[in-house]
């Protein structure tokens, strides 16, 4: 009659309603978790913003990146960076209570609306690509001198230098990242010089040239400040590269009241741990010494006699080449301290 099939329409509409509006069995990971970009906020510089993700399901998720949309009219790669979930879950971007996932975007076009790509993976293979436009402030600070560089040969598509990015350290500000185009893309939040810098991984490590510290930045902007474990260094100076454990510092240092001058190479560790040390001025008294000759004219703590510029590990036989300006160009045996 119709009252028993009205009866029976009204009992199937939950159903029919609870079957809308749950999941299916055929969906995949990436439609269940509904990814949607729901916030952005500033970050450290204009060249970082801070994205918010809401995730419905994070269990299955693999590792989301993103990628910058080129600027019209240039030729370098699109900037784009994926978080694994172990850097997700080391770093604490994902944030359980409230379902949300923040992730940093860096190599923003300053002063300019940005496309950008956010892109989710999961186990089973699936993605979703969300679109968002990210507007960033114009860059003026101190270290604006590398927004406007002269440009002497314009990269195009048949002039391709072979690399799309590049680090700038320098005597003014925070190490500096501009893309092949001439377009600065990064910048460490520091008002510190940068000239002993170097970049591992995804870290840029600087050595103070004031202060016997080592800043690690990482690729927000931010930074940390590490001091070095030992009292008697005074600061860094010229280059900072890989060692054979470490990293490879010059180091002027401070022994009794008189000053070691640009002439002590350390392997230190990112902590900040001495893990070696070359000093010069007893290297080369030494063998002099041992030769028969008289130091006395050459080797002169409390001046810069030596001049160190670089030194770089050669694993080929275990050594270090050193360049001083002021002589010569020297290999040590690592282990040794020995020409």
């Amino acid at each position: 009659c119709m009252k028993t099939a009205l009866r029976t329409v009204l009992l199937l509409s939950p159903c029919l309603l609870l079957a809308a509006c749950s999941h299916s069995d055929d969906d995949t990971q990436a439609e269940e978790a509904r990814v949607r970009v729901v916030g952005q906020a500033p970050g450290s510089t204009p060249f970082v913003a801070n994205l918010t993700l809401s995730l419905d399901d994070f269990a299955h998720l693999s590792s989301v990146s993103y990628t910058i949309a080129a600027r019209p009219g240039t030729f370098s790669k699109p900037m784009s960076t994926t978080f694994t979930r172990a850097w997700i879950e080391r770093t604490g971007a994902w944030r359980a209570a409230d379902r949300r996932l923040v992730i940093p975007v860096f190599g923003l076009y300053a002063g300019y609306a940005n496309g950008v790509t956010v892109s989710a993976a999961f186990e089973d293979k699936s993605t979703d690509d969300e679109q968002v436009t990210v507007t960033a402030p114009a860059y003026a600070g101190p270290a604006a001198v590398y927004t406007t560089p002269e440009v002497n040969t314009a990269r195009s598509a048949a002039a391709a230098p072979g690399f799309d990015f590049m680090l700038i350290k320098n005597n003014a500000y925070a190490p500096v990242v501009l893309d092949s185009d001439g377009n600065m893309r990064w910048l460490g939040a520091d008002p510190n010089t940068s000239p002993s810098t170097w970049f591992s991984g995804d870290v840029f490590y600087v050595g103070s040239a004031t202060t016997p510290e080592l800043r690690r930045f990482d690729l927000t902007g931010s930074f940390t400040t590490i001091p070095l474990a030992a009292t008697r260094y005074t600061n860094f100076h010229h280059d900072l590269s890989a060692g054979k454990k470490g990293l490879l510092a010059e180091l002027d240092a401070n022994d009794g009241g008189v000053p070691k001058i640009e002439s002590i190479l350390a392997e230190i560790g990112t902590d900040g741990a001495i893990l070696k040390e070359w000093d010069l001025a007893h290297i080369f008294r030494a063998a002099m010494q041992a030769g028969g000759d008289d130091p006395a004219n050459f080797v002169r703590d409390g001046i810069d006699w030596f001049h160190m510029n670089s030194a770089i590990y050669v694993p080929a036989d275990d050594s270090l080449l050193i360049s001083s300006r002021e002589n010569f160009v020297v290999k040590l045996d690592y282990q040794t301290g020995k020409k």
